[in-house]
C-alpha cells in the first residue's frame, strides 16, 4: 500500500463544491421567483460560502514539495482558488504550509525542513 497524498481528494472536494455552487447560482432567479425565503435560506448560503471555506481551510496544503540543497529553499506547490497551480520558493523558517510527512522520499529532508536536524535548545 503507497502513500496517499491528499492533493487529488481536495482537488476533487473543491471541484464537486464549484460545480454544485454553479448550478445553485443557475437555478437562483427561479428561486427566487418560485418563493420568498430562497434569499434567507440556510442551504442556499452553504452554496456559496462551502467554497470560500474549502479555499480558506486548504490554501496552504502542498501538493509537490522540492528541495534545493544549494541554496536551502523549497518549492512548495499548492493550488489557488481557480485550481491552478502556485509555486512558493521558501526558506525553512518561512514555514507556513500543511506539508504531509509522509510525502518525502528522503526522511531527512523532512528533518530538516521541520528543524529536527538543529540542536535543541
Amino acid at each position: 500500500m503507497g502513500v496517499y497524498n491528499l492533493a487529488r481528494a481536495v482537488r476533487g472536494v473543491k471541484m464537486f463544491s464549484y460545480g454544485s455552487s454553479m448550478v445553485s447560482l443557475c437555478l437562483m432567479p427561479h428561486m427566487l421567483i418560485s418563493t420568498n425565503l430562497a434569499h434567507q435560506s440556510l442551504a442556499m448560503q452553504a452554496f456559496f460560502i462551502t467554497p470560500i471555506l474549502l479555499h480558506v481551510i486548504t490554501e496552504d496544503y502542498v501538493v509537490r514539495l522540492s528541495h534545493d540543497t544549494e541554496t536551502d529553499t523549497y518549492t512548495a506547490v499548492t493550488s489557488d482558488v481557480f485550481l491552478m497551480e502556485k509555486k512558493t520558493v521558501f526558506h525553512q523558517r518561512q514555514m507556513g504550509l500543511l506539508v504531509n510527512p509522509d510525502l518525502f522520499l528522503l526522511p531527512r529532508d523532512y528533518k530538516h525542513l521541520i528543524g529536527y536536524d538543529q540542536p535543541f535548545s
